[in-house]
């Protein structure tokens, strides 16, 4: 692959990822301003970032799976799980970022 090739990936990627955070941010959080929403509270016993662990791994787990055996199942591995995971990277960040805020603030 190509410099060219990758920077036209590349940019096909983040550009399905803006449209992945309107689409599925707004079902996922029935309409709330909070886009985290969807991490907390849902599974009470766990904290939001273990929450997130939980969806990651579905994943994840495709991605191996296809790493391992070479077969993609239903959807196409590059345009749902790649795409998933990364955004929920950027998920995970907000997470981490929200965190660190309150227990700044929980510290004054």
């Amino acid at each position: 692959m190509t410099y060219k090739e990758f920077e036209e990936l590349f940019d096909k990627r983040v550009a399905a990822l803006k449209e992945t955070s309107q689409t599925k941010g707004r079902k996922y959080t029935a309409g709330s301003e909070d886009r985290l929403k969807n991490f907390k509270g849902c599974m009470p016993r766990l904290d939001p970032l273990h929450v997130w662990e939980v969806f990651f791994r579905k994943h994840w787990t495709s991605i191996e799976y296809f790493l391992n055996t070479g077969e993609n199942i239903g959807e196409d591995i590059c345009d749902t799980h790649i795409n998933d995971c990364i955004m929920y990277l950027f998920l995970l960040e907000g997470l981490i970022r929200e965190e660190r805020l309150v227990h700044k603030e929980a510290r004054r």
